[in-house]
């Protein structure tokens, strides 16, 4: 690559992180309303739209998404079962020696509707919460793969920054050893010249081998599409504005209905119970079945009905223990968000004014340059403090992308 070619690119990307700059500036002071979901970022949206083009979960995922969808389909069988019983019983009696059996069915149903209707109740909200884990789990996977990608595209983009710098050292370095042959004073610049060379290909290194190996997670990526999409690193055209909820915070909302319907059930259940019943005799099928009604109405029953409904009250109180704790460590998790995404605003505001500092310096030495002055050196410099600045820029992106992924992983919802 030759120094005009370096001097375009860099002029490329200087004029690409300025729009985004001022992007970023004015979406993260915008009023709108927004959805808080994980394509808040036009990047990440990106990254989440070829992610779509896979269904296959990995393997980790799909395990435990299939251990969940299984106890939602028991708890539907059990739910849709109907309250029926049908006994068999043989009986055998030795008196005196005359030997006599007796055999008979008994067909009964469970008639005690309060406790039936609070058992579908119970059943529904249980097939609600599996649905929830559901989503909870494919929203998992989606941010794990968008954070290995966003990581193979940030390490692919820093080895094109340090391959671009690396040009300009490397011309810098023929320069300056020229400039040594001529009998210049520059022993010491040339050393150090060679050792940024040698650091920057350690760097390039480093990143090429991060890059490589986050590869062996894509084995059902179409790297091709992976490959296709130029992130801009530009700030989505939404601000974070997310409601106070999170998972966790509807889980232990869940728990709260659950334990609270559960209480009632082991009240009822352990003091009431009714069924019809219908035997028949199987040693005489000629007499007719026997039909009737069982009630039982338990009064008083400390041992088994009061530590059922106890244990179900101590469930129901640590459910509101971590409703109450969700909320104040969802809070902390909004304030430290809005406190980062600031702190990077602001960051990118003084990384563009270094920027067009570099640039006003720039068109300053094309003048020079112009009228007939030597200006390598300076010019050198000044490209590799751009490509620095691009650096750190994208860094600063990097950090707002994968902050907003571990966020929602956090709070676990799209709203």
């Amino acid at each position: 690559m030759t120094f005009y070619q370096v001097t375009s690119w860099i002029y490329f990307m200087r004029s690409k992180s300025l729009l985004s700059l001022l992007f970023l500036v004015v979406t993260l002071g915008q009023a709108a309303h927004a959805s808080c979901r994980i394509d808040r970022f036009n990047d990440l949206g990106a990254l989440s739209d070829i992610r779509e083009e896979f269904s296959e979960f990995s393997l980790e995922y799909r395990l435990q998404q299939q251990a969940v969808q299984q106890k939602r389909d028991y708890e539907r069988v059990e739910r849709n079962t109907p309250p029926v019983e049908l006994d068999l019983t043989l009986s055998a009696s030795d008196n005196s020696g005359d030997l006599s059996s007796s055999s008979e069915a008994r067909l009964s149903y469970d008639i005690n509707f309060p406790l039936q209707f609070m058992n579908r109740k119970r059943s529904l909200l249980l097939d609600e919460n599996y649905g929830k884990r559901l989503e909870n789990i494919a929203l998992e996977e989606r941010l794990n793969f968008l954070r290995k990608t966003l990581s193979w595209k940030y390490s692919r983009l820093q080895s094109s920054l340090y391959k671009s710098r690396l040009d300009i050292l490397l011309e810098r370095e023929s320069y300056l050893t020229e400039k040594d042959r001529q009998g210049a004073s520059v022993t010491s610049d040339l050393s150090k010249i060679k050792l940024e060379i040698i650091s920057l290909k350690n760097k390039i290194l480093a990143v090429e081998s991060r890059a490589e190996i986050l590869l062996l997670d894509f084995q059902n990526v179409n790297l091709d599409l992976l490959k296709n999409v130029r992130l801009s690193w530009r700030a989505g055209d939404r601000p974070h504005t997310c409601e106070s909820r999170s998972y966790e915070m509807v889980l232990a909302q869940d728990n709260i209905k659950y334990y609270s319907l559960q209480k009632k059930i082991d009240y009822v259940g352990n003091s009431l119970s009714s069924n019809l019943f219908a035997t028949q005799s199987l040693d005489d099928v000629s007499q007719d079945p026997t039909v009737g009604l069982t009630l039982r109405l338990t009064l008083v029953s400390p041992k088994t009905r009061g530590v059922a409904v106890r244990s179900t009250q101590e469930e129901l109180d640590q459910a509101h223990r971590d409703l109450h704790l969700a909320a104040v460590r969802l809070d902390k998790l909004y304030k430290e968000q809005d406190k980062v995404e600031e702190l990077i605003g602001a960051n990118l505001v003084a990384i563009d004014q270094e920027i067009s500092d570099r640039e006003r310096i720039l068109e300053e030495l094309s003048v020079r340059a112009a009228l007939g002055q030597t200006i390598f050196d300076q010019k050198s410099s000044v490209m590799i403090e751009l490509s620095n600045l691009e650096e750190v820029r994208a860094q600063r992106i990097f950090d707002l992308y994968t902050g907003w992924l571990q966020f929602m992983t956090v709070r676990g919802l799209e709203d």
